[in-house]
Formats: C-alpha cells, structure tokens, sequence
C-alpha cells in the first residue's frame, strides 16, 4: 500500500512500483500494465491518481499509450503483447462474478454502460462528426493538445464526463 502521508506523492509511489516491476521484467516489452482499474483496486486509490501515475510512467519515456487498447511498456511503435484476456471479456466476467456472489440480484439491471466505463476507466469512442446526444451543449472548452490521446485523456478528466458528453476535435493550424 502507498504511504498516504509520506513526501512522495500517492501517484510517484504508484509509478515508482510499476517502474520497479518493468526493470525487474515482470512486465516485458509491449505488454500492458496495469490498467486505472486494476490500480485503483490494487492500491485504493482515486480514478485520478491511477491516471496521473499512468501519466508519469509516460512521461520516464516507460509506456506508451494505445486508445482504445490501454497502456504498454515501451516507446510508441513497440510491437504490443494482446492482453491475455480482452477487456470486454474481463468486463462480462466481472459482471457475471458480482451476479454469483449476489452483488447483483437475479432479475436486476446490470450496471449501466457509463458505470462500466467508469469501473474500468475505460473511454467509448466513435466516429462522429456529432456528439451522440439529444441535449443542448452547455457550454466548450478549448484545451491545447499534443496529440489525440493526450486530447481524449484531459477530456476524460473532464468534470462533465462523469455525468454527460464529451466531444472531442481537433482544430486545424491557421
């Protein structure tokens, strides 16, 4: 567990383990490490810790990030290890193991798609040229990225993305 009252910050502890694990090659090149998810159960740590960790590891040169497919040990360009179980399949067999320990009753909705998401700090994607909603837009924020991960990433940080819609584009250079 981190030392929640120590010098080092919660999410420099969280990615000094993952950094150990990479140079003792528990985790090799091209595999994924430990999602947000994984993190935030492993440790008990907030959605935002495990991604500021995450975020640290990319900035040592240690992971690169793949949307949609996670985080990877490596430059951008290592050819990538599959994960052994794919998400949406770890995602079901969470769901069926809450169902058999009574989490989740019999005849009871399973938890809805933004609560997955949420759950294992994961983003839907779409193509758009339009957000998927029916409301009115409350309002935009410009936000100067590097490129379109770090883009979905602060929009996943979003305070409006817990509860709504974010869309995310990109403006072209004047």
């Amino acid at each position: 567990m981190p030392d929640r009252d120590g010098p080092v910050p919660v999410y420099m502890q969280i990615a000094d383990l993952v950094q150990r694990r990479i140079e003792d090659g528990e985790l090799s090149l091209g595999e994924g490490v430990p999602s947000g998810a994984e993190l935030e159960a492993d440790h008990a740590i907030a959605r935002t810790t495990a991604r500021r960790a995450a975020r640290e590891l990319r900035d040592r040169g240690l992971v690169h990030t793949v949307q949609g497919r996670g985080t990877f040990v490596g430059p951008v360009g290592t050819p990538l290890i599959p994960r052994r179980t794919p998400l949406y399949q770890e995602i079901a067999n969470g769901i069926i193991e809450e169902i058999r320990r009574g989490a989740i009753k019999v005849n009871r909705r399973i938890p809805s798609e933004k609560t997955l998401m949420q759950r294992y700090g994961v983003s839907k994607l779409t193509d758009g040229p339009f957000a998927e909603t029916k409301e009115v837009v409350a309002g935009f924020s410009l936000i100067e990225c590097a490129d379109l991960d770090e883009a979905l990433e602060a929009a996943a940080r979003h305070p409006v993305a817990r509860h709504g819609t974010i869309e995310v584009r990109p403006l072209l250079p004047a």
